[in-house]
């Protein structure tokens, strides 16, 4: 998958932490040890959830007329 968004109405109601946790969840059930994620530098609300949901940033970069902000977060084993 690419891309995910909640629609701007539906904000606060923890649709993107739900969707970020299914995320995680499976990355988990496939054997992954960590997951990667980019974001729009402009989208600091986002940046902030990712930090508060253990994501570390590790670079920043300008792609097609983007600056672009990626983090990583290293997944526990479930259980």
């Amino acid at each position: 998958m690419n891309n995910v968004a909640v629609l701007p109405e539906l904000k606060g109601r923890g649709i993107g932490r739900a969707l970020l946790m299914h995320a995680e969840d499976e990355a988990r059930a496939r054997g992954h040890a960590s997951l990667y994620l980019y974001t729009n530098e402009k989208m600091a609300e986002n940046i902030a959830m990712y930090v508060r949901n253990g994501y570390v940033e590790y670079a920043r970069e300008e792609g097609h007329g983007f600056r672009r902000v990626f983090l990583r977060k290293q997944l526990e084993e479930p259980g």
